[in-house]
């Protein structure tokens, strides 16, 4: 019984190993004939049924309590009893990544089979689409099978359809694998046929039948497997040939190698040798030359395949050389050419430096030879100055010494201009050719050397013969003043004598009182007091005198000249207190004119602090003042300012009254006295403009805030009354067009009055703080108002109360608002922006709003949030950011104009400028996006071009 069991588990064995491989391969080819044929198929089913979102499989196919396979990371799928769909699927599987919060596994592609994947899919493309999933790629429009679970953190261990859209599988499991280690690797050997008696294992036989059938199967099989193995030994001897083959080649190659690496070390050897040639002068040529031909004789013929290169390298580098030789003896004899030249010019310029010293020197001789002259000459005049009395004879006996001053000056300006012409010529020259080694080999052999005159030397004689001869020229400056003064004092004191004589009447070389008063008179006239004769006569007149002599003659010419300054002092000093006296009388007549004035800017000045205090006071309570106030206050104050600006004008005209009257032009005191109350009046008329403008400036403030302060109410009351007109829209259910048609009463836009009468019937909004007025609404419209037309159309008027959202996350279009409903109109995609037309509304759980893509107009149900929290909406779009610079236009044609508009109102919308939609983009006759928009930094109403004609993005919205 055991012999029987071991026989039957050898041929199992047997039977395993050489015809489960066959029957494997055969089942593998059959599954991917099978595959290919069904997956077009497959795929043209699968994009039907997603496009008409099929229900799932009824919920009484799956198990009601769902059973998860848990944490492991590699999951082993079994079962399947599609024969199709089964071979695929089954397998092990690795957790990869994460697909909307969950685990995906997928299982490798092997030999031609394919990759898989299971994963989770939320429920944004409807419910129908959620639960897991399993396919050739994560949301695939391919899947072969499905799980409708939502609620499974981990896919689940059965209840599964495979394919998706049939019945549940229950043969088709998923649990965590436990991997086993890998098989040992099976050696290449040859096989051995197995033994004829080899039979089935008894459970794998056909019943009674197996006969003389099943023997001869066994016999052929037996034959196969033979022939099988002779084909294996032929193999095997083929790649025993095939390897010694390898072995010869290699052995081949390495000596070809061998070879190679030395004809390289030749090659580069002689290479290097030729790099000598590079840098060859014309002295080393022929050396080199020698020894590159001595190394190609011997070592060229080593280069083997390089050998041609390597020569024709070498002939290259050798005429390369040769051509460097010959343009550098070309480059020398240029050079000895150019210096050749260089030396003829320098000669030439020794002989010019030489031929301009020697005109030199005969300037300084000359020069020279001038001052020493002007010397002597100066002397003489010197010398004779005693013994000349008038002017004439100075002037005759100066002439000589002042022609040779000139005549030297001359020769001294002389040298220098012509060293200031030459002197660069002289300096610049090259020096002479005798070097002091030639001058001293002359020295000894007893030759004479000349002395050649150099550019300082002769500087320096020119400056010492130009500074003699101005010294001189100085010294007969002072010498021929001093003789004149010389000569003009016995001129004066002849003249004096000659006078005294005139008037001492009796010749007795004294002049008495008649004689004095006599000669005061008719010199001077001047009537000499008695008491100044008397006082002369004790200071000058010795006792016993006659009068006064010739020796004090000179003294009472002084005393004569100090009297006469006295009387003339008197009669100044009377004259002055008469002009005086006038002018305190003409002051006291224009005291009246600055009293008036001084009356009138103090009067100014006291009702400008007053207005400035008004305003300071009234400023304290602006935060509690109304705008209305603020603008009224400011117009009293702007009056009360105009008035004072008039009383400024008399004032000015009053300053305009400080003129002095004909005939007192020439009254200097009275000009300035009239000019320092003027100045007076004119600084305080100063200061009261300089207060008047800065009240100006305050009040031009002081409106900017009231301006501010209104269009901040303004605002807040149109804030309020669009509450007002929400409230009463959501109440009523009306969209915004509705709204408008029902404030116009059928008017084609809404005025002011038409606008606050409307707001004024509506209940109040429950928390208002009061109730706004008439005049409250029709201030509101002046915000809502943004074209400042003074009426709002329907266009301008329904972005008032959109209400837009932004698609966040793909999610999907569907005509109703029930969940159950898997038709979808069409997938939203990101940055998409939807006008919402109803809603929220809770269905399932979930919150769900009718909606209109601005992109198309396509109406539809969609959700704002997941049931797993995912946010799909967020409100936004009805703003939009400049992203490339355009232009701002009034009408919607890109140059289109407004009949009623006299001046241009384009303007540029810079990069980064953030605007308010107000008509979503649509496009114009040339294939531009064009979007009406609020410009936020000046509150500009017009139009721009969202996308170009190319696809270019102006603006984006945010």
């Amino acid at each position: 019984m055991y012999t029987n069991f071991a026989a039957q588990n050898q041929a199992t064995q047997q039977w395993q190993q050489y015809q489960q491989p066959q029957y494997q391969q055969q089942q593998q080819q059959y599954q991917q004939t099978q595959y290919q044929q069904w997956q077009p198929q497959q795929q043209q089913q699968a994009y039907h049924q997603q496009a008409a979102a099929p229900q799932v499989v009824a919920p009484q196919q799956q198990s009601a309590t769902v059973i998860e396979v848990g944490n492991g990371r590699t999951l082993r799928l079994s079962g399947c009893r599609h024969e199709v769909v089964g071979p695929i699927i089954r397998g092990d599987y690795q957790m990869v990544s994460m697909n909307h919060g969950k685990p995906a596994y997928k299982k490798e592609a092997t030999g031609q089979g394919v990759a898989v994947m299971i994963y989770f899919w939320d429920e944004r493309d409807g419910i129908a689409s959620a639960g897991w999933w399993i396919g050739p790629e994560i949301g695939g429009n391919m899947v072969w099978g499905h799980h409708s679970s939502r609620s499974s953190s981990t896919p689940p261990t059965s209840g599964w359809n495979a394919p998706h859209s049939s019945p549940v599988d229950p043969t088709m499991t998923l649990s965590v694998a436990t991997v086993a280690p890998p098989p040992a690797p099976v050696a290449a050997a040859v096989v051995a046929p197995p033994p004829a008696a080899v039979q089935p294992p008894p459970y794998m036989q056909r019943g009674a039948g197996y006969g003389a059938a099943q023997q001869q199967q066994q016999a052929q099989q037996a034959q196969l497997w033979q022939a099988k193995a002779a084909e294996q030994q032929k193999q095997k001897a083929l790649m025993e040939a095939q390897r010694k083959q390898r072995e010869e080649e290699a052995k081949k190659k390495a000596m070809e190698l061998q070879k190679r690496k030395e004809e390289q070390a030749a090659a580069i050897g002689l290479r290097k040798t030729l790099l000598k040639l590079k840098a060859v002068t014309p002295e080393s040529f022929d050396g080199v030359r020698a020894e590159v031909n001595k190394v190609l004789a011997t070592e060229l013929s080593k280069c083997g395949l390089q050998k041609d290169l390597v020569k024709a390298e070498a002939d290259k580098e050798m005429k390369a050389a040769e051509a460097r030789i010959e343009t550098v003896k070309e480059a020398r004899r240029k050079n000895e050419e150019r210096l050749k030249e260089l030396e003829a010019k320098k000669e030439e310029a020794r002989a010019a430096a030489k031929k301009l010293l020697s005109e030199l020197a005969e300037l300084v001789d000359s020069a020279e030879d001038a001052a020493k002259s002007l010397t002597e000459s100066v002397e003489g005049f010197v010398e004779k100055i005693p013994s000349l009395g008038t002017k004439a004879l100075v002037e005759q006996a100066v002439s000589g010494p002042e022609s040779e001053a000139e005549a030297a000056t001359e020769r001294a300006k002389a040298v220098f201009d012509f060293l200031k012409t030459h002197s660069p010529t002289i300096r610049n020259a090259p020096p002479p050719a005798l070097t002091p080694a030639n001058k001293e080999k002359k020295e000894e052999q007893g030759e004479e050397v000349a002395k050649e005159p150099t550019l300082p030397d002769l500087t320096k004689r020119g400056g010492l013969a130009k500074g003699t001869i101005e010294k001189e020229v100085a010294a007969l400056k002072t010498s021929k003043a001093k003789a004149f003064s010389e000569a003009a004092a016995k001129q004066v004191l002849k003249e004096q004598e000659a006078l005294f004589k005139k008037y001492d009447k009796n010749k007795d070389q004294f002049l008495d009182k008649s004689e004095i008063k006599t000669f005061a008179s008719k010199e001077y006239s001047y009537a000499v007091p008695e008491d100044l004769l008397t006082t002369i006569w004790m200071a000058i007149v010795p006792e016993k005198a006659k009068g006064v002599s010739f020796d004090e003659f000179q003294r009472l010419i002084a005393v004569l000249g100090i009297g006469r300054e006295e009387l003339l002092d008197q009669e100044t000093r009377e004259a002055r207190i008469q002009r005086e006296e006038e002018l305190a009388e003409k002051k006291k007549e224009f005291q009246a004119v600055i009293d008036g004035a001084d009356a009138k800017v103090k009067a100014l000045l006291a009702s400008v602090a007053e207005l400035s205090e008004a305003i300071r006071e009234f400023q304290k309570d602006l935060k509690t003042t109304k705008a209305a106030a603020m603008l009224e206050s400011c117009a009293k104050f702007e009056e009360t300012l105009n008035t004072l600006a008039t009383a400024m004008k008399e004032a000015e005209e009053e300053e305009n009254k400080f003129v002095v009257q004909e005939g007192d032009e020439e009254n200097v005191q009275l000009k300035t006295f009239i000019k320092s109350e003027k100045i007076k009046v004119t600084v305080q008329v100063k200061n009261v403009a300089t207060q008047m403008e800065r009240i100006k400036a305050s009040l031009t403030n002081f409106k900017l805030q009231a301006a501010r302060k209104e269009e901040l109410e303004v605002k807040e009351l149109g804030v309020k009354a669009l509450a007002l007109l929400k409230a009463h829209q959501k109440q009523k259910s009306l969209s915004p067009l509705a709204m408008f048609k029902e404030m116009c009463g059928g008017t084609e836009s809404l005025s002011d009055d038409a606008f606050a009468s409307f707001m004024e019937s509506l209940p109040e909004v429950e928390g208002a703080e009061q109730k706004l007025s008439h005049d409250d609404f029709k201030r509101a419209f002046t915000a809502l108002d943004e074209e400042k037309e003074g009426k709002i159309s329907s266009e301008a008027f329904v972005p008032l109360l959109w209400k837009v959202m932004k698609v966040v996350k793909q999610i999907a279009l569907t005509p109703d608002k029930s969940m159950s409903d898997t038709t979808v109109l069409r997938r939203l995609e990101e940055e998409e922006v939807l006008e919402v037309l109803e809603g929220p509304v809770v269905e399932e759980e979930v919150q769900r709003i009718r909606v209109r893509a601005l992109q198309d107009d396509l109406e539809g149900w969609v959700s704002v949030v997941g049931t797993q929290g995912t946010l799909y909406l967020k409100e936004g779009g009805n703003k939009a950011r400049v992203v490339k610079e355009t232009i701002l236009t009034e009408c919607f044609e890109i140059d289109g104009k407004n009949p009623t508009t006299k001046k241009d109102t384009t303007r540029k919308v810079k990069n980064g400028e953030e605007l308010d939609i107000r008509v979503w983009g649509k496009k114009d006759a040339t294939g531009l996006t064009r979007m009406k928009v609020r410009a936020k930094t000046d509150g500009r109403v017009g139009w721009v071009t969202a996308v170009g004609n190319t696809g270019i993005k102006y603006v984006i919205v945010l």
